[in-house]
């Protein structure tokens, strides 16, 4: 089924990184939930890292998301905030319990809290 998808490969900005969550694997289903296992319409978002984020979509479906416009076969730079931000609105909005981060919060004492 994903040989109909194109993918893009995302880096995050220097000084952001990709969260993830416990259910890592972000399809925007487009609306289309009918009998199929992922619609030809959806849009998946994978965070390979803290650094890397894969961006899947079907090359023979109409779509308006600019990053489906980035260059294929090839790493993208995300250089927009309002990009970044949408991507991360996806990955958080999919989490069940936990998130994770590359962010080094340093020691932290759970006795003080």
């Amino acid at each position: 089924m994903f040989n109909q998808f194109t993918f893009v490969i995302l880096k995050a900005q220097n000084d952001t990184g990709w969260f993830t969550s416990d259910n890592p694997v972000i399809i925007d289903w487009k609306d289309n939930i009918e009998a199929w296992m992922v619609p030809p319409q959806a849009e998946i978002y994978f965070p390979l890292s803290g650094d890397y984020l894969v961006f899947m979509y079907n090359h023979r479906v109409k779509t308006t998301n600019p990053i489906a416009f980035l260059p294929k076969d090839e790493v993208s730079e995300v250089t927009s905030e309002m990009q970044h931000s949408i991507m991360m609105n996806q990955i958080t909005r999919s989490a069940n319990k936990y998130y994770i981060c590359c962010t080094d919060l340093g020691v932290v004492d759970v006795r003080k809290s």
